[in-house]
Order: C-alpha cells, then sequence, then structure tokens
C-alpha cells in the first residue's frame, strides 16, 4: 500500500469472541478485552464495493486483488479464480476448487451478491491484510506483493492478529487516528 498513506489503527475485542490458545492470546490481553494495535486503514461503516462486474485483472494493491478475486468468483471459472492466489499456491486452489461440488456451491452464495462491505485494510506482520464482510460473514484476505502484483496467501502466523480483527469488526471497535 506505498500509495495508500496509513494510519495507526485500534481494535478491540472482547476475549469471549476469540477462540485463541492462552499463548496466542497472551500479548494482546489487556483484561477481557484483547487490543490490536497496528498500522492500516478503517473503512467507514456501510463502505460497501461493487462485485456486480467483470473482474479488472488489477492485483496492484491488496484491495484490488481483494476485490478482483470477488468479482472473478461471481463471473468466472476454477482457473481463473485460482490465478489470484500466490503462484506457489495455486494448483492446491486449482485442485480445491475442482472438488465435487465446490465452485457450485460458492458460485451459488455469491449469485445474488451485487456488492461486499470493505471494513479494514491492516498491515499486519509485513503483510496487507484485507478484511470484507460478505453474506453477514467476516473475512480476512492476507496478501503478499510480489513483482507489483498483490497476491493471496494463507499465513498461520497471523491467526491471532486476524482473530482479534475480525472479533473487533463483528463485537468490537475498531478505529483509526492520525
Amino acid at each position: 500500500m506505498a500509495d495508500v498513506p496509513m494510519n495507526d489503527c485500534k481494535l478491540t475485542a472482547p476475549v469471549s469472541a476469540l477462540s485463541l490458545t492462552p499463548a496466542q492470546l497472551k500479548p494482546y490481553q489487556q483484561g477481557n478485552q484483547a487490543v490490536l494495535n497496528v498500522q492500516g486503514l478503517i473503512f467507514p461503516a456501510g463502505t460497501d464495493k461493487t462485485i456486480d462486474a467483470e473482474p479488472t485483472d488489477e492485483t496492484d494493491t491488496a484491495l484490488r486483488a481483494a476485490i478482483n478475486y470477488h468479482r472473478s468468483i461471481k463471473t468466472q471459472g476454477a482457473e481463473q479464480i485460482a490465478t489470484y492466489w500466490h503462484p506457489a499456491m495455486q494448483p492446491m486452489k486449482l485442485q480445491q476448487l475442482n472438488q465435487p461440488g465446490v465452485m457450485q456451491s460458492t458460485k451459488e452464495l455469491y449469485a445474488n451478491t451485487d456488492s461486499v462491505e470493505l471494513l479494514g485494510m491492516l498491515k499486519l506482520n509485513g503483510r496487507e491484510v484485507v478484511f470484507i464482510r460478505h453474506a453477514g460473514k467476516t473475512q480476512a484476505y492476507i496478501t503478499v506483493e510480489s513483482n507489483g502484483q498483490y497476491y493471496l496467501v494463507s499465513d498461520p502466523g497471523l491467526t491471532p492478529q486476524v482473530s482479534i480483527a475480525i472479533a473487533a469488526f463483528d463485537r468490537g471497535t475498531a478505529t483509526m487516528t492520525r
């Protein structure tokens, strides 16, 4: 997000909303709250982005990669959808998408969706993570930059931070300061 100014963000979630081990929770726990202080952007409530369009194939920012991934789910096949994942993960994602019923159920989930709600974009341990709510469920899209393009990745090392952020967006607070 070199072209996007980052701000200090504070995300607070009730510990009861988290499924983390005591060791994962310890660095963030303050009483009955988990607090995550990071750089990022918190979008105003109700910020929607249309996915009822063809993907632009622009993946030069984390946000564009996540939105175009959603658009591709609505309109494209497994091969095209898999290209939004890091090249090292594409064969595994393609295999997942080609399992019986996976594409059909995924397409059905997005069939009547015109837009997704943008919640925030955070810098977590060098990764840019986009938080989007779709069909009432908050999802995190972890990205990595490679040769000027952003790709989706899995990063189990971010589980505590991602879990706290999702719980903050859903049941806590997420604020941004200058």
